[in-house]
């Protein structure tokens, strides 16, 4: 009886011995994984022997005196039981979870993200990004504002990252926060809200492999200031730029690049209704000290609605204006007809006034022909007010202009074709004066209408080109 517990009390001592080694060594930074292989078959030694495993999901090995049982440790189980020199040892099975949560554990836990991820100080770190624009999201003119809905795709190497997938249960990348590694800080070089940090830290993710290739892809809607020129208003185009670069980096410690081309297949199945994207470029230069990746869009604008919305109604209204002279001076409406014409004018400035960037620069050539427009109806204004006054006035007297007040009448029943002269009043000089400033007025409007639109023509046709 003494014996036997003998025996248990030195087996259990034993054990708490093995079991308070196993964690020691552990403790004092045991390697993972571990480099010696195990037998696949418990051993027959008296001995108590201790072995490590490159398997992840067994520590150690440990062994009694025969026929005791062998002790197997594991990471993800209890220990196992097995009766020595017959039984085969094989090592329990890890879940992707686990060797997930392991794969993160021996790489990404000592990563300083405010380091750049170089072995050697003196090469730059290469980031290949791609601007890849899906839609224009809006082209303001008037504030010269540009949104660009799209995204980057920024890739770079971590040189202190590589793994055998086959030691990590097949896994060839992770997906982690991009907060948890090094990532360049990209800003939007002129973004309209003066934020243009590019990227969201509580959303982003970055892609690692297994060979250190990182792939981080932000999205977003990227506006600018965009310097808009008016000149040819509504048959404009107008190139906007995005310029990006990464910020508190010099050339020697960051190259910035991008691919030979912009990809413009979301652009041309998302088209905006105002404004045609003809083409996209880019291009690369240093300012500052810093690489600079400039994305160039070179749009048009879509004619048709300020066709029918601006330029019809204005020539409807300058052919209005014109028929005011072949209103007659008796009845008393030329006056009201001039006016009306005049305030139509002004109310439709106000509201060209709004869809026109306030420019001081350059000046819109539509603009100058509203103008003159405009002044020709202020001068019919003042043509039919004088003419009512001078009607009132002297319109029943005769009129001393010979050009004007005589006119040759045959007087009939007279063989001898004698003519006779009749006198006309002021009232007769003013309508033939109507019509002589009427005929003036249609072919100053034609001359600059045909003017204005000639320039348009050649606009949109060196647009073409």
């Amino acid at each position: 009886m003494f014996n036997e517990n003998y025996t248990v009390i030195k087996r259990f001592l034993l054990l708490l011995f093995v079991y308070g080694a196993v964690n020691f060594d552990y403790a004092e930074g045991m390697t993972w994984p571990p480099t010696t292989p195990p037998p696949t078959t418990a051993p027959t030694s008296p001995s108590m022997t201790v072995w490590t495993t490159t398997s992840p999901s067994m520590t150690v090995w440990t062994t009694t005196t025969p026929p005791a049982t062998t002790t197997v440790w594991t990471t993800t189980t209890a220990l196992t039981t097995i009766v020595p020199g017959t039984t085969t040892i094989s090592s329990p099975t890890l879940t992707d979870h686990d060797f997930a949560k392991l794969l993160t554990k021996d790489f990404l836990s000592d990563i300083d993200e405010r380091i750049i991820p170089v072995n050697n100080k003196s090469n730059p770190i290469q980031i290949k990004t791609a601007f890849v624009p899906v839609s224009l999201i809006e082209f303001d003119t008037t504030n010269q504002k540009f949104s660009m809905l799209g995204y980057m795709r920024v890739v770079w190497y971590e040189e202190t990252i590589s793994w055998d997938e086959d030691d990590y249960g097949g896994i060839k990348h992770m997906i982690v926060p991009s907060t948890t590694v090094w990532r360049p800080t990209i800003t939007i070089h002129k973004a309209y809200n003066g934020k243009g940090l590019v990227g969201n830290k509580l959303t982003d993710q970055i892609r690692i492999g297994q060979t250190g290739h990182i792939q981080w892809v932000p999205k977003g809607t990227y506006s600018v200031v965009c310097d808009v020129d008016i000149r040819y208003y509504p048959f404009d185009e107008q190139i906007c730029k995005i310029v990006y670069y990464a910020a508190d980096e010099s050339i020697d410690r960051v190259e910035l690049n991008h691919n030979d081309e912009v990809l413009m297949r979301s652009l041309n199945k998302n088209e905006n209704a105002a404004w045609k994207i003809h083409k996209v470029e880019r291009n690369k230069f240093i300012r500052s000290n810093n690489y600079h990746i400039e994305i160039i869009f070179y749009l048009s604008r879509r004619p048709n609605y300020a066709m029918y919305t601006l330029i019809v109604p204005l020539l409807m209204l300058s052919a209005l204006n014109v028929c005011m002279f072949l209103v007659p001076i008796e009845s008393g409406e030329k006056g009201g007809f001039a006016i009306t014409i005049f305030l139509s004018y002004g109310i439709y400035i106000s509201i060209l006034s709004d869809k026109l960037p306030h420019n001081s620069l350059q000046t819109s050539f539509f603009i100058v022909f509203l103008t003159l427009l405009l002044v020709f109806s202020v001068v019919s204004v003042l043509y039919s007010v004088i003419e009512a006054k001078l009607v009132v006035s002297i319109g029943a007297k005769h009129c001393l202009l010979g050009c004007f007040c005589s006119q040759n009448k045959c007087k009939p029943g007279n063989d001898s074709n004698e003519t006779t002269k009749k006198s006309k009043t002021w009232s007769d000089v003013f309508r033939k004066l109507d019509i002589i400033i009427f005929v003036v007025y249609v072919i100053l409007i034609l001359v600059i209408s045909i003017t204005f639109f000639c320039m348009m023509a050649r606009q949109i046709s060196k647009d073409k080109d």
